[in-house]
């Protein structure tokens, strides 16, 4: 599955087989509300983040979007789409969204759900 791209009357195949329609719609949510902004109108998230809480770093709309991504594979999966089609400030928000659910652990296996089994 390719996406056509129209810029300037030059068309351009986007191969997009590795996208769920349902990441893409969520991308094309992100898109569809800042549509209307300039590059430099786009919010800026602060690198390192000065709090544990994402809330207090992005925009209501950014925060509340991102919340309600799902489970981790889902957000890895938005975090590769949205850069692989050049939407920087969604993969900014992934990021940082993953480096707020990171700060502070020391047990990445808590934090993903991973469960060690026994060797026997």
């Amino acid at each position: 599955m390719n996406l056509i791209l129209s810029i300037d009357g030059v068309e351009d195949e986007i191969p997009i087989s590795f996208m769920t329609p349902t990441i893409l719609k969520k991308i094309l949510v992100y898109c569809e509300h800042y549509k209307d902004c300039k590059e430099e109108d786009l919010p800026k998230i602060e690198k390192p983040l000065k709090d544990d809480s994402l809330e207090k770093s992005v925009p209501k709309f950014d925060y509340d979007y991102i919340i309600r991504t799902g489970d981790w594979k889902f957000l890895f999966d938005l975090t590769h789409a949205s850069t692989y089609l050049g939407v920087a400030p969604l993969t900014e928000l992934c990021c940082a969204y993953i480096a707020s659910k990171l700060r502070g652990k020391n047990n990445n296996r808590e934090v993903f759900s991973i469960k060690l089994f026994p060797i026997v």
